[in-house]
Order: C-alpha cells, then structure tokens, then sequence
C-alpha cells in the first residue's frame, strides 16, 4: 500500500512487511505507549476469498482467547474506516528462528526451542486451530529469549511471504509442508508435528535436506524422498525424528501432547539448562558452535565460567584464523571456460525454477546443462542438473500418463495419450518399473475394452461386417495385443461356431430353392464349401455336398426322361464333380451315353 494508513487510536511508524492479502505496520499504541504490530487484512486484492474478512476475525479471536506465553498475544481486533479488518499484536523485536540457518545446534538446545514451540501449538489445537505454516520465520524471540509462535491459522490465506509460487504457496513454507498439505488431502495436527519435525532437523543438522531451489523437486522430496541419514545423532534423537517426519500421518505422534512427552523424557536425560534465559535470545546474537553446545558471543557474561572461557577461546581463535587467511594469496581467477560454465548453469537454474525442462529447445534446462556439459564434461552440478531434468520429466510423463489412464485416453489423440507417455519415460529409462507396469495396465485396459466390444458385436450378429467394427475385428484387436489370449481365441471360436451355422442354414435354404451352383458365391456348394474351410471335418457341410450330389442325379434322372440328354449331362458331370465315386451318378452317366451314342451301340452289337 503505498498511500498513508490511518489507525484509529494508533500512530503507524512503518511498513514491515506486505503481500497480496494482508500488511503488518509497526505502530505505538496511544492509550498504553506500546509498540505493536498491526495486521490489515486487504480484502480487496483480486486474489481474496471473498470469506477471509469473516475467518480472519474468528480465528484472531479464538488464539486472543488462548493466552498463551509461547503465543503471540493478540491486543485489539477492530475495522478501518474502509471496513478493512486489522488486528492489533505484540510486536517482536527479538527476531526468528531464520537468523540461524546454516548452524547445527546442541541436541538439548535445539529441542527445548521445539519444546516451546510444541507447547504453543498444543495450546491452539486444543482450540481446534491447525497452524499450517510451521518454519523458521514464524518462530520468533521476545527481548527476554521467550519463544513465541506467530501467523498461525489465519496464514493460511494471509500469506506475507513475497516469494509466492503459481499455487499460491510461499517457497519458505512448502519446504517445511508435510505430504498430505502437498497432495491437497485433508489436515489434522499431525501435519503441523510434521513440519515442527523438519525445522528440529534442520536445528540439529544445519540445513533443511527436503528444500531445493527447484519449486517442483522440494515437493517430490516431500512426498517421496526418505528420512535423511540420522546416524550422526544419538539414538533417541533419531527416533524421536523418524516418528515426526513419518510419511504417512497415522505413523507420527498421535498429538503433540504425545510429542511433548516424548521430548520431555529426552530432556530428563540431558544435562543443558533449556530455560528461556539459557536460551539467550538466540535470533539477535552471534553465535559459535563448540563441541555440539551453542555459545552466543554476545552473552558471554551470563554463562557459567568454563563456557566462557570456551566463547573467548573460540573468538580469540576466529581472529587467528582470520588473520592467516588474510595473509594467503589470493584464489587463482576463474578461467574463461569456467565462467561460460557458470553462465549456464545460472540459466539452467533459471529455466528449472520457470519449468522449462526441455521447451523451448534453446532456453530450457535440459539444453544449458547439456551445453555446460559440452565443455566440462566431468562438470558436477551440470552431470546432477542433467538428470534432475530427466527425473522431473520422467515424473511429469508419469502423472501425465496417469491422469489419461483415468480419462480412459489410452492411444488416442496422437501423442497425448497414456501409451505415449509412458514410451517418453522407457525411451529415457528403458528398466522404469512405473512406465513397465503403466503399459501393463494400459493393455489390460485395452484387452477388456475390446473383449466387451467384440461380445456387443456378438450379440448383434455382427460378426465380420462393418469394417472395423465387428467381432472378429476386436478379437484379433486382443491378440496383437496378447497373442495368447484365452478369451479372445475362445471368442473367435465362438465367431466361427455362429458362422458355420449361419452357413449350414443358407445351404439348407439354397437346396430347397434348387440354387445348387449359381449365384456366384451365394448357392449351396459354396456355403457347404464356406463351412469346410473352417472345419474341414464338418459332417454336416460333408453330408450337404452329398445331397446337392443326389439333387443333381435326381435332376439328370428326370432330364433323361424328358429326353433333354444334354441338360442332364451337365447335371450329372456338377454331380460327380462333388461325389466322383457316387454308383448312382455313374451308372446314370453310363445310360446317356448308351443313348447319345446309337451308331456305336449297333457296331458294339455287329462285332462281338
């Protein structure tokens, strides 16, 4: 907002932080002469939901009821003249927990801070608050060293982090998100144990193993990478994290009640002092880490005797350090290739954090790492930037392919269908099980849709006809598929019985209307003839030929008698040509020809 806020009973001194749904000022309080903060909801930014003005006054009033010490106290809600809602709160000077990324902590120090923590959000889930935004910044310091634990609730829709990606999630939050935030699934309190878990790793190990600069691999780390290696601490430790960052919720603390517990033992056991005045202010003062203890150089006079001489041991042996290093030469400049290399790598980087893996060709990832690796080969970070690419890919073809498995888009359209993408992810790794089981499932997708076509087909009687949509076509469908395929060769078999008997049938019919030869293709011979080529051993296809045979005789008998000799001996040759060893047929052959040949009947009788 860059027009003046008026307060009503407030002087507003500065802006100290904004978004696109809220601001925080820091402002004096006129009545009682406090500095506060005070948060002003904007209701009117376009990315609002149109209930957050109504949930951010009911939760502001649910936490101000808590009163809790490790809680920011909440001192006044009310609304502008604009009919803004704000909320006034204490306002922490003493920094956050961000102050102290990068520096692993003692095991006793860094679980009593978890302690307070724990202890404030078992206080709001008892209220049925889920805090949702569990990370450094969120944990600040009063001037006393107390630990207090702010933006809970309401932060869910009043993101003050400037960094907000195309969901709408801060990047400093989805490093610390459990699973079930990532996938959208529903929250309990065990999702805030989850994320409190990560940021005790990151206090004990000194780095947070789940964030990446890459939006998309933070969120995959989160669902699937496993719990880092915790060998390094004692065993306790390990199980007490184990348990937090469980992947799946019904594996973690049942509450923080439960946690708190636990971490209550452990302290039992340890011997450093985790009141808030041991803790010394933690965000606002120098630290030094000493064999696993946390020292704050600027609080050396409130430590017991043999910790400070161990601060000043470690101060006076900084400067050794530092004036030995000033006295080395300088590093060698980098060369021209390394540069180039580094140029590359930082739009490689870049082309990650927008998404662009592989498009376009000459401004994607997958092409700087490529062209870094041209002229380092061996070159390290372009080597892992190359098949983070290829993982981010495979992953993405992989949801791809699944999303049209459920549209049922198993090879169609051309190239976006589930087929193909799991062909991209196997041309990339031939042994990818997921892409190996994805194809399975898609043939066995396909094979039981085509089997229910054929069986529709079936029951139409449509059986070879029309093209392309028939019965025979969907079975033979199956079989490129699965060559093997009992229920498609039982089908065909079936296919074939309907045939044969629509065949014999029209036989039948054909006999009847004398149509024993003719039509072309649509007579008795070539039904019976249809039949055996499918079953060559077809008794009733073998005994139809020999009836058009006997039809045959009985119509040469009857020509004979109408003395139409050359009729009938075109029957009786159609005859033969069926039945070539029939008696009857031949004897009647043997009548015509006694009587179309007289001339040789007489010389047979004059010469014997």
């Amino acid at each position: 907002m860059s027009e003046a806020v008026v307060i009503p009973g407030y002087t507003v001194h500065k802006l100290l932080g904004s978004g696109t749904m809220a601001c925080v000022y820091l402002a004096t309080q006129e009545s009682l002469q406090r500095q506060v903060a005070v948060k002003i909801l904007n209701s009117h930014s376009p990315q609002a939901d149109p209930k957050a003005n109504e949930r951010f006054v009911n939760e502001a009033h649910i936490i101000a009821a808590v009163n809790h010490p490790n809680i920011v106290t909440i001192h006044d809600i009310a609304e502008l003249e604009d009919g803004r809602s704000y909320i006034s709160m204490e306002y922490l000077s003493g920094g956050d927990l961000t102050h102290l990324k990068g520096q692993a902590l003692g095991e006793s120090y860094a679980l009593a801070m978890i302690r307070k923590v724990a202890l404030g959000l078992a206080a709001i889930h008892k209220k049925n608050i889920i805090h949702r935004d569990i990370k450094p910044a969120n944990i600040l310091f009063r001037d006393n060293g107390g630990i207090v634990l702010s933006d809970f609730g309401i932060a869910k829709n009043l993101e003050l982090d400037s960094q907000l990606t195309q969901t709408g999630l801060a990047i400093g939050s989805v490093a610390y998100s459990s699973p079930e935030q990532i996938y959208g699934s529903a929250l309990d309190p065990r999702s805030d144990i989850y994320s409190l878990g990560v940021v005790l790793l990151e206090l004990l190990s000194g780095n947070n193993p789940y964030s990446e600069d890459n939006y998309a691999r933070t969120l995959v780390n989160h669902t699937e990478k496993p719990i880092p290696d915790l060998s390094h601490l004692p065993e306790p430790y390990q199980q007490l994290l184990e348990k937090m960052l469980a992947k799946q919720v019904t594996d973690r603390h049942a509450d923080v009640d439960e946690l708190l517990a636990e971490i209550d033992t452990l302290l039992g056991q340890a011997t450093a002092d985790s009141d808030d005045a041991t803790l010394l202010h933690l965000a606002a003062k120098p630290v030094v880490v000493f064999d696993g203890e946390l020292i704050r150089l600027g609080q050396i006079k409130r430590l017991p005797a043999r910790v400070k001489w161990i601060g000043l041991s470690v101060l006076a042996l900084s400067v050794i350090l530092l004036a030995g290093l000033a006295m080395m030469p300088f590093a060698p400049e980098k060369s021209e290739a390394d540069l180039q290399v580094e140029a590359l790598l930082n739009k490689a980087k870049a082309s990650l954090n927008a998404g662009q893996l592989i498009l376009p060709e000459s401004d994607s990832a997958e092409y700087y790492f490529k062209q870094a690796l041209q002229i380092q080969p061996e070159n390290s970070v372009a080597v892992e930037g190359f098949n983070q690419v290829n993982d981010l890919l495979i992953k993405r073809y992989l949801d791809l392919a699944e999303q049209r498995v459920l549209k049922l888009r198993l090879t169609r359209p051309a190239e976006d269908n589930a087929t193909y993408y799991f062909r991209k992810v196997l041309a990339m790794e031939t042994e990818n099980q997921a892409a190996l089981e994805g194809l399975k499932k898609v043939d066995d997708l396909r094979i039981n849709r085509y089997l229910g076509l054929a069986e529709k087909r079936i029951s139409k009687l449509r059986l070879s006809r029309p093209a392309e949509d028939n019965a025979i076509y969907f079975y033979r469908k199956v079989l490129a598929i699965e060559a093997k395929n009992q229920a498609a060769l039982e089908g065909l078999k079936k296919v074939d019985s309907l045939f044969v008997k629509r065949y014999l049938g029209i036989a039948d019919q054909r006999i009847s209307q004398l149509r024993l030869s003719r039509p072309t293709k649509d007579n008795a011979i070539y039904y019976y003839r249809k039949v055996l080529a499918m079953d060559a051993k077809n008794k009733t296809a073998q005994a139809g030929l020999q009836r058009v045979a006997d039809k045959y005789r009985y119509l040469a008998d009857k020509a004979y008698r109408k003395k139409e000799y050359s009729v009938g001996k075109g029957y009786i040759a159609s005859g033969l040509a069926l039945s070539p060893g029939d008696k009857l047929l031949l004897a009647l052959k043997n009548k015509y020809e006694r009587k179309r040949n007289p001339v040789r009947r007489f010389f047979k009788k004059a010469f014997r």
